[in-house]
């Protein structure tokens, strides 16, 4: 017979328990009642990683198993990629089944899956400072996923202009407007309303009087500190 064994070769067979000598032939000739033993040589398998997309701890390419050697079993990486959560290793490639753990061993030459998770990344606006409400959007985005721009919505401020939606509280960054889009990053991203300082135009009116006002303030912009109105030099006979 040519008996199977899982993770080994069949070697043949001999009539001495120590494999000394050679192998029986395909017949063999006794001369009285004798066992047979099979002999059996370990195999070597190779196990591909296939990373799917990994961009970090990612640098092994295969590792080799001998059945039954601990010396040989496999310590399986742990590799990373942005903007997902390591799942373990499968031997099927639609990951389904259970993840394989390490110490691994492997009765076959195979090739193993990384499976990855995606991380849900928070997104918001920030009305910083405005008043009114928000516009409504999607709070969760994975990486690289587009996240498209909505406009203010009912936001003001009293004294500023709605001037799109900014990287940092203090206007600085990139600013978006309504309408653009960008790619989500691996962390939560928060937009804050940039408001733009007005600046008004102040006209005096002598009412009849007379004078230089020339020097007088003509414009403030919000913000700014008080200024002092025109009050000498000025005159309409007959009045204070």
């Amino acid at each position: 017979p040519t008996p199977t064994r899982t993770g080994y070769s069949f070697d043949g067979w001999y009539l001495d328990s120590g494999f000394s000598g050679s192998a029986l032939g395909e017949t063999t000739t006794l001369t009285a009642d004798d066992d047979a033993y099979a002999k059996w040589t370990a195999n070597d398998y190779t196990v591909i990683y296939d990373y799917n997309g990994a961009d970090g701890s990612n640098t092994t390419t295969d590792d080799e198993y001998t059945t039954d050697d601990s010396d040989t079993e496999i310590t399986l990486p742990t590799p990373t990629r942005t903007g997902f959560n390591f799942g373990g290793w499968y031997e099927a490639s639609d990951f389904s089944g259970s993840a394989v753990t390490s110490p691994y061993t492997t009765s076959a030459n195979r090739t193993i899956y990384a499976k990855w998770n995606a991380i849900d990344y928070a997104f918001s606006y920030n009305a910083n400072s405005g008043s009114g409400s928000l516009p409504a959007g999607s709070v969760n985005y994975n990486y690289q996923d587009t996240v498209s721009i909505l406009g203010p919505g009912t936001l003001s401020r009293t004294g500023y202009t709605f001037a799109g939606w900014a990287q940092n509280a203090d206007g600085s960054g990139t600013v978006y407007d309504s309408g653009e889009s960008f790619s989500m990053p691996a962390s939560a991203v928060t937009l804050y309303a940039k408001w733009d300082a007005e600046t008004y135009t102040i006209t005096y009116n002598l009412n009849g009087g007379s004078g230089d006002i020339s020097r007088a303030t003509t414009s403030w912009t919000t913000g700014d500190g008080n200024f002092t109105l025109p009050s000498t030099g000025l005159t309409k006979t007959g009045f204070d």
